[in-house]
Formats: structure tokens, C-alpha cells, sequence
């Protein structure tokens, strides 16, 4: 913990027997804020001369640019990115604290402040978060911008997110959010749910195993034979799902075997119940989509990654609803970006975003540590 100060706290000497013996200190600590303004009035000096036909003024201090500081403004960003405070909450917090502001200067302040560089690092990111791994997860979700039904797309791993707003999400909208050309494929494993925009993408397409599950559960069967049948299917699946989570974690050419023959075996399997059996024959036609692992036992079974990164989206949307202007759209893809992948890399919003403000840039960048910090991973695995 950071102790910002000490303070001795002594014990009264008038009150203290002839026979009293020190015992040192008990250390105590108190975590506190400070809540409050701090307006600074500059009087900037200025001279003009004749000869020269120009005024010259003292310099102002980096971190000025306009009327609020990179303090509030980083405080006002957290609020309502990281916090989902809307707009007019904002307000009404910083007007108790003693800040004159208006709903539009807040509005300004989120969506316009200091957006190339925050389009920058999100650009970094994007470039140093492919650059670093094998594999890539993708998945979207809806949101409305200019009260027009847009969508999320969302590029991640465990270090980096990156997200996409756009009108459409069909095949040629991803493609060009990787920046491929029309005969182009990405050269990484692609990672997602099935579904058609996402395939002929990437060299690999690999599956989500925890989506290809969610359809057998979504059976209902109504005949108790078919009910024990379908019991019988989960438990097959789940002792499948352990040996390959054994797999990933110990791969050799023998449990490589050994997968493929239990996959063989499960999912040819005939149980008399038809949705079952037409589940069944489903999965084994993706056969090479859902063992990918087998060749690259580093990639996740599962998309979660994607879907923990749009799920701040999707609570995001339930309080604000969507975004209103372009400034706004680019905003939110800026920040998002910024907000996931210092989540990832156990980095402070707040303090990555004043960095960025106050033109200190004393942080390491995030797609230095993302670079960094995938040599680590790929080191321990």
C-alpha cells in the first residue's frame, strides 16, 4: 500500500507515570481521499514589442489545455466508462464537489478530449495484440448508435481488446476491421461461435467448445427414455471435455490419439433420440474446427475471453443506451479498448488516461507491456 504520509501520534507526557517505559509504536493505517478542488488561477505575462510586432507570453504548464485539468477529466472519464455513471450523474457529483460544469462541457470532455491519441493507443494496441499471439477470439453484439441498430465487434486475448463499432456484421465488416484484402486471409487461429460471419476469415477457424455444449442443453426432451439418453450424452461429453482440458495441459502424441479416438467414438454415437442424434452428427461435422487444440494446445477451448470483453459493452448499453454522434462512437471504441486491455494488464484506467491527458507519458505503454507481457506467457506455457 502506498502510505502518502506518517504521522507520530504521542502519547500525552503529563499523563505519563515516573515508571513508564517506551514500547515503540503501533502502526496503524487510515486510507483516506482528497475530494475537492483544486482551481488554479494563472496570470500569464505578456510583453509586446514594437520592433519585433508580436506579444510574448509566459508559458503555461503542459498540462493545460483548456479549462479543466487532466485530473478532472480522467475522473470524469473512469466515471463514465469504467463507473457507467451516465452524463448527467456526473454532473451533479462534481457540482456537490465545488466544479462548475455543464452537462455539454462533460459530454466534450468524454467524447472529444484528446480522441487522436486515444485513436492512437487504441491503433497501438490492436498492432501489438495481433503481433503477439498465434490465436485471436472474436464475437459481437448490438448497439445503437444515431438510434440506428449498429454492432460490437470485439478482438481480444487474455492481454488486449479491441473493439469495432459498425453498421453491419456480416463478412466483409470483419475483414476489414483486420484490414485483409478481398483474397486475403488472416495468418492466426480464429476463435468464435459458428456463426457465418465469421467463417472463411482466418487460415484456422477453431470453435468455442462451451457454445457447441449450450445446444445440448437447450434439449428438452418430454419421454423419459430420451431424458436418460440425453443424461447418458452429458456424461460421455464430460469426461470428454476433462481429457481435453488433460490434453491441453500435458500434450503429446499419444493423448493426441487418444482424443481423436474418443472424439470418433462419442460423437458417431446412435441413441434413438432423433434431436439428439441430429445434435450429435452436428459436431462431428466440425470435427476439425473443434480440435484445433490437438495441433495448438496454446488456444483456449472456449471464447470466453470475447464474451467477458463485450459483457462491459452490454451493461454499458443498459445505462447509456448507445451513442449519439460519430465523436462519440469513436469515444466509445477508444476507451473500451483502453479500459479492457489495462484490465488485462492490471494497469489504472484512471492514471493510464491522465498520463495520456497531462502529456507526461511516464506509464510504459500498453502495447509495450502487451508485447512484454505475451514473451512471459509464451515462456511459463
Amino acid at each position: 500500500m502506498k502510505i502518502d504520509r506518517t504521522e507520530k501520534v504521542l502519547v500525552d507526557r503529563k499523563k505519563l507515570p515516573k515508571d513508564a517505559v517506551s514500547k515503540g509504536y503501533r502502526l496503524l493505517t487510515a486510507q483516506e481521499l482528497k475530494l475537492g478542488t483544486d482551481n488554479v488561477q494563472f496570470l500569464v505575462e505578456r510583453y509586446y514589442s514594437p520592433s519585433k510586432k508580436r506579444v510574448f507570453k509566459g508559458k503555461l504548464p503542459k498540462w493545460v489545455d483548456g479549462e479543466f485539468g487532466p485530473n478532472l477529466k480522467s475522473f470524469v472519464m473512469g466515471l463514465y466508462f469504467k463507473g457507467r455513471v451516465p452524463e448527467e450523474k456526473i454532473g451533479a457529483i462534481l457540482m456537490e464537489m465545488g466544479i462548475v460544469i455543464s452537462e455539454g462541457q462533460i459530454s466534450n470532455i468524454i467524447t472529444k478530449s484528446c480522441q487522436k491519441k486515444f485513436a492512437k493507443e487504441r491503433e497501438d494496441i490492436f498492432n501489438a495484440g495481433i503481433e503477439s499471439t498465434t490465436y485471436v477470439h472474436t464475437d459481437d453484439t448490438m448497439l445503437r448508435h444515431k438510434e440506428v441498430t449498429n454492432h460490437v465487434a470485439v478482438l481480444c486475448t487474455a492481454l488486449f481488446g479491441v473493439f469495432f463499432v459498425n453498421r453491419y456484421k456480416n463478412r466483409d465488416t470483419i475483414r476489414e476491421v483486420l484490414g485483409l484484402k478481398p483474397d486475403q486471409l488472416l495468418n492466426k487461429i480464429l476463435t468464435s461461435d459458428n456463426v457465418r460471419q465469421f467463417w472463411m476469415i482466418a487460415y484456422i477457424q477453431a470453435l468455442c467448445w462451451v457454445h457447441e455444449i449450450r445446444h445440448y442443453k437447450k434439449l428438452e426432451p418430454w419421454l423419459k427414455c430420451n431424458r436418460n439418453a440425453l443424461e447418458e450424452f452429458r456424461v460421455e461429453m464430460r469426461g470428454f471435455w476433462h481429457l481435453l482440458k488433460d490434453y491441453k495441459s500435458h500434450p503429446s502424441k499419444g493423448g493426441k490419439m487418444r482424443v481423436l479416438r474418443e472424439f470418433d467414438r462419442i460423437f458417431t454415437t446412435t441413441t434413438g433420440y432423433a434431436d439428439l442424434d441430429e445434435r450429435i452428427k452436428c459436431t462431428f461435422a466440425e470435427k476439425d474446427k473443434l480440435l484445433v487444440i490437438l495441433d495448438h494446445p496454446e488456444i483456449p477451448l472456449d471464447n470466453n475471453e470475447a464474451e467477458r470483453a463485450l459483457r462491459e459493452i452490454v451493461v454499458k448499453r443498459r445505462v447509456s443506451y448507445g451513442t449519439r454522434s460519430d465523436d462519440g462512437k469513436m469515444a466509445w471504441e477508444n476507451m473500451m479498448s483502453i479500459l479492457d486491455t489495462c484490465r488485462k494488464n492490471g494497469v489504472s484506467l484512471y492514471h493510464y488516461v491522465r498520463d495520456i491527458l497531462s502529456n507526461e507519458y511516464s506509464m510504459p505503454r500498453l502495447s509495450e507491456l502487451i508485447l512484454t507481457n505475451s514473451k512471459s506467457a509464451a515462456t511459463t506455457y
